[in-house]
């Protein structure tokens, strides 16, 4: 397999910026062993999360502070089902302003009706949330794709996570994978997909 490498398109406030490198649904909290209440909610459709790409006004009306389209390469057996070359990273900033200590976001499994290009999933899948690259704060339910039956969910919803200091943080999307679909094994070769992170 040839070397990990990444496609990510960040929709900011402002612009938009393209960088190459290498590289069961609920409203109750969940509560973390670090301390950390992780709340999930309803979430915008791919579509709305598609058209606030190019549209400022959509993001400001759907409180969207950042949208990332990426895909990644260059999983590997050696590494089982988690795949750590695969891990893709967003970098947030949590305020001091009004006593904020949460981070809101959406994650979406790559498909075809999304801006990733010829690339789309066709295995479960599902994420570990690692804080500043050494703690994890939660695991996702497992993610479908396209076709599956029975049905899976192809989005995470809004995953709210509160007790952050405030300060500059980094939340990592550590894939795992398991056999079914496309996946004759226990590993992803690849992971991919559109990350929304909202305002508070």
């Amino acid at each position: 397999m040839a070397a990990s490498s990444i496609l990510s398109v960040l929709a900011l406030a402002s612009s938009i910026v393209i960088i190459n490198a290498s590289a069961s649904e609920t409203n109750d909290i969940i509560p973390s062993v670090h301390h950390y209440d992780v709340k999930i909610t309803k979430g915008l459709d791919l579509e709305t999360v598609n058209a606030a790409l190019s549209n400022e006004t959509l993001r400001d009306a759907n409180n969207i502070s950042d949208i990332a389209v990426f895909f990644k390469t260059g999983g590997h057996s050696k590494d089982g089902s988690l795949q750590p070359i695969l891990t893709y990273d967003v970098p947030l900033t949590v305020s001091e302003i009004n006593g904020d200590d949460e981070i809101k976001f959406q994650y979406f499994v790559d498909a075809t009706s999304d801006l990733t290009p010829e690339s789309f999933d066709c295995s479960d899948i599902r994420l570990h949330i690692i804080l500043d690259h050494e703690k994890e704060i939660y695991v996702t339910r497992w993610l479908g794709y396209e076709g599956r039956q029975p049905m899976l969910t192809m989005d995470t919803q809004i995953v709210s996570i509160k007790n952050i200091q405030p300060g500059d943080h980094t939340i990592s999307l550590l894939p795992e994978g398991r056999v079914g679909g496309c996946n004759a094994s226990d590993f992803l070769v690849s992971f991919g997909g559109t990350m929304v992170v909202y305002n508070k």
